[in-house]
Order: structure tokens, then sequence, then C-alpha cells
């Protein structure tokens, strides 16, 4: 059985608040042929020393500012040596100590696909709820804008040289390049495994930039599917903006709870 070495990646700026809980998330891992990379956009608010603090036990960090987030994962993929990459962001932690083993075994149990996708805990910090996310795509599915949880996605490192983050997407590039994966009939393999924690109050996919952007990339590789795009785009925009007044008036939490989300 292939031991298959696992490259973790964490983009970081500013985040001195959470990127020690996310270092020992990855440093505490059971499995053992992983290799950190730790890639900060220039922080200045003590970020950076709190890497240096666990320097040792990080493969390879610096620090230097760069063209956005896609811009740092490809800087990032330069750097590592491993068979599987995973990008875990500065202010997510894995489910538990021993979720790249279960990955890694159910990898190579379904013949090593390119990518492998998981499932992830959204975390609603406001409100100290969760709710496990993910489930299989068709290739409609995808090709109609459906995207997979990118922080649970195990990819072969092979294919993120030869496509790299188009740095034309500021939040959708991890989209586009899922759908060129489908399009050009790459193996993907979806699991129930949970991977990650990943914490809700990062960018949001309900974004006008964001929806705008998944627009594209539908229109680019599946223009046929741009109805069916459209119509979930509305259901999301409307959500957009329900879940700011829900907050305002306190009722966040007990919507929440009757359409799938679980107390801590």
């Amino acid at each position: 059985m292939k031991n298959h070495k696992v490259s973790i990646i964490t983009v970081s700026y500013n985040g001195v608040l959470t990127i020690e809980r996310t270092i020992l998330s990855v440093i505490n891992q059971t499995y053992s042929n992983t290799e950190y990379i730790i890639v900060d956009g220039g922080s200045t608010d003590g970020t950076v020393e709190i890497i240096r603090s666990f320097q040792g036990e990080i493969f390879d960090w610096f620090s230097e500012t760069d063209q956005g987030i896609y811009d740092a994962m490809n800087k990032g993929v330069i750097r590592a040596t491993g068979d599987y990459i995973l990008f875990l962001g500065s202010d997510d932690v894995f489910c538990n100590d021993m979720v790249i083993s279960d990955a890694i075994a159910d990898i190579i149990s379904v013949g090593c696909p390119d990518l492998w996708c998981g499932r992830m805990r959204l975390i609603d910090y406001q409100s100290r709820l969760f709710k496990n996310v993910g489930r299989a795509l068709s290739k409609r599915d995808i090709l109609a804008g459906v995207m997979a949880n990118h922080p649970a996605m195990l990819v072969k490192r092979y294919l993120l040289i030869e496509h790299p983050f188009d740095l034309n997407f500021k939040i959708a590039a991890d989209q586009e390049f899922f759908v060129w994966c489908c399009n050009t009939g790459k193996k993907i393999a979806f699991s129930d495994i949970c991977l990650v924690d990943f914490n809700t109050s990062g960018v949001s996919s309900f974004s006008k930039k964001a929806l705008n952007e998944s627009r594209m990339i539908v229109r680019k590789y599946a223009p046929r599917f741009l109805k069916a795009f459209d119509r979930r785009t509305r259901k999301n925009y409307f959500m957009s903006y329900l879940i700011p007044i829900l907050t305002k008036l306190r009722l966040l939490r007990v919507f929440r709870e009757n359409t799938g989300w679980k107390k801590m």
C-alpha cells in the first residue's frame, strides 16, 4: 500500500487570533507522511511571530505581499512536494487528529482519484451551531456551478501545476479549477468522511461578486446550464439578504436550528 504524501497549505494574512489553532490542528495529525506549508501575505498583527514559533514543525513558510489568496495558493503549490494537496484556511481546523489518515485510507480504497472530496462542518461561531455539509455531485451539478467543499478536498499536485488557479477570479478560482477538472475527465471521488471545521465568517459564497464569477465559469464551460444556475442564484441571493435581518432580530439561531443546524 502506497504511503501517499500530503502537502497541507495554509494561506494567512493578519490571522493572529486563529492561526495557532490551525497550526496545532495540522501538526497533531496522526498521519506521518505530511508536509505543512504556510504562505503569509505580509501580516503585521503578530501572525508571523506565531508561525515562527512553530517553524521547527513546519516544512516551509514565508511572508510576502501577493496578488490575493489564489496567488498565494499557487505559490504554495510550487513549493509543495506531496502527491496530494489540501488547502486549510487560517481560521479553520481539522475535525480531529486522524482525518488525514482516514482520508488517505479511503483514497486508496477507491483507486487514488485525481480529486477526493470529503465533507466539512460549517461552524457558526456567533450562534455556536454547526452543520455537516457535502454530497456526491454529478457532472451536470458541477458544470451547472455546484461547488464541492474545497477546504475538504485533496487534489493531486500535478493538476494544480498543469492548471494553476486563475488570478482573474478573486473569489471563485477554486470553482473554475474544479469545473476544469470535471470538464477534462479527471477522476473525482466523494466521501462521507468529515475533514474540516469551516469558519463561516469568511467571504460569503452568496456575495454578488462571487455569484458573478460563478456565472462566468458556467458560461465558459457549460452555457446550456445558465438557466439552472440563475434559478439557484436567486434563492441564494434571497438568503444573503434574509440572514442579516434575522441576525438583527435575534432569530438566526431559531432559523438555523430549523434548517438542519445543531447546537455545539
